[in-house]
């Protein structure tokens, strides 16, 4: 993948210099991509969400749940949520037809 690349200029204290010019050429790389590696993982990259509009029937308690992360379901909430349990095997395990 292809990314836009920007020539940049930064002035650095020259003993530091130093250091990274070695380690790049000890690890077979240039001066340029071991900066660059090291400052991809300090500013990684942050994922892109969908923006999505809430209508107002939506209750508070729903939008101000962490969508951040996979939701998590025990055999509990399956078996006592006749709807919830649908819509997991539906969604999920694509259990049931279009049918239904």
């Amino acid at each position: 993948m292809l990314t836009e690349r920007t020539q940049t200029a930064f002035r650095l204290d020259t003993a530091l210099l130093g250091r990274l010019k070695r380690k790049a050429r000890a690890q077979g790389k240039t001066l340029n991509a071991f900066v660059e590696n090291i400052l991809r993982k300090e500013a990684p990259a942050e994922p892109e969400w969908p923006k999505v509009a809430f209508p107002a029937e939506i209750p508070d308690f729903v939008k101000e749940l962490r969508l951040d992360k996979p939701l998590e379901f025990t055999k509990e909430d399956l078996d006592t949520d006749p709807k919830l349990d649908y819509l997991v095997r539906k969604h999920i395990y694509g259990e049931y037809g279009h049918d239904e």
